[in-house]
């Protein structure tokens, strides 16, 4: 019996290593990121501490200020459809995070809803923004709230979507798989090579995106 369960766990490991082996990617030069996903809408500025942000100035800029931050493992894109619709009727800017689409962070950078509520704080004084309303989807929900708190000069409206921060009651397991191997030094280790394969087959990130959404 011993020897059929040392057969049956050096399979799975074999296994494991074997999809771990097939869905790693190279990472991808951020200059080719740039070349290929900035457009006319595309700004970048850079920040103290090392940042290079990518950001999307879009819509009338007589017009109210909305600034749109977007979640985890995600990107501007998250919020096309919004700016589709509302460019006609706000000054619409939404940022990449650090780590995320075309924003470069330092080298050892930790994310945390205070630090980058204090990100956007830095973006919006970098680039003199008045006033403005702010919209975040999930933990960029969270970092809007922290930093109306943190920051309450800066904003005159607030919208979360779906946002972090609110008291999560779910029972570990229905955490999703992700998020519990992010809580781990080697979880982290081999998420950060993966690169999905369905995600790499789509000819246009932002197809990928919009059949993730639906």
């Amino acid at each position: 019996m011993l020897k059929v369960l040392s057969v049956l766990i050096g399979v799975v490991i074999l296994g494991l290593a074997a999809a771990w082996l097939k869905l790693r990617g190279p990472d991808i030069p951020y200059a080719t990121l740039e070349a290929k996903y900035a457009d006319g809408a595309s700004r970048f500025v850079d920040l103290p501490g090392g940042f290079h942000v990518h950001y999307r100035d879009e819509g009338d800029p007589n017009r109210p200020l909305l600034v749109l931050l977007h979640g985890f493992g995600d990107s501007f894109t998250t919020w096309e459809g919004w700016v589709h619709e509302l460019k006609g009727k706000f000054h619409l800017i939404s940022l990449d995070f650090p780590g995320h689409g075309l924003t470069r962070a330092p080298e050892g950078y930790e994310l945390t809803g205070a630090g980058l509520a204090d990100f956007v704080d830095a973006f919006a004084a970098t680039l003199a923004l008045p006033k403005f309303a702010v919209a975040g989807n999930s933990m960029g929900g969270g970092v809007a709230w922290q930093l109306a708190v943190r920051h309450p000069e800066r904003t005159d409206a607030l919208i979360l979507v779906d946002a972090a921060g609110f008291p999560n009651e779910k029972p570990p397991a229905e955490v999703p798989l992700a998020f519990r191997l992010l809580q781990y030094p080697i979880g982290r280790a081999i998420l950060r090579n993966i690169d999905n394969p369905d995600y790499r087959s789509c000819k246009d990130r932002r197809a990928f995106l919009n059949v993730f959404d639906e």
